[in-house]
């Protein structure tokens, strides 16, 4: 009889590296979740690539604990963009 793992796979959200902090490690990633532009903040612990205003980036979205909002998880830079080009819909997104 074979033997069958269970995987769990989870789809990574994409969104783009509007603001970053290099001195002090951290950002926020924006994104479109039903419609709406979401805010998640980014640790530079949970980056796989460096990061830059601008990145396009694949990331898991988790609730933050106690009063902070959502945080980003095992985010991925996919490719840089120019500051701007993408901004999610040319300029739907406003910090």
């Amino acid at each position: 009889m074979p033997i069958r793992a269970k995987v769990e796979t989870k789809v990574k959200d994409t969104g783009i590296v509007m603001t970053w902090f290099e001195t002090r490690g951290f950002g926020f990633i924006h994104s479109i979740v039903d419609g709406e532009v979401r805010s998640y903040f980014a640790h530079i612990s949970q980056f796989h690539g460096q990061p830059r205003v601008g990145a396009t980036v694949l990331f898991n979205a988790a609730a933050g604990k106690g009063s902070k909002g959502p945080v980003a998880r095992n985010v991925e830079v996919v490719t840089e963009i120019q500051k701007g080009v993408a901004a999610l819909a040319a300029g739907e997104v406003r910090s």
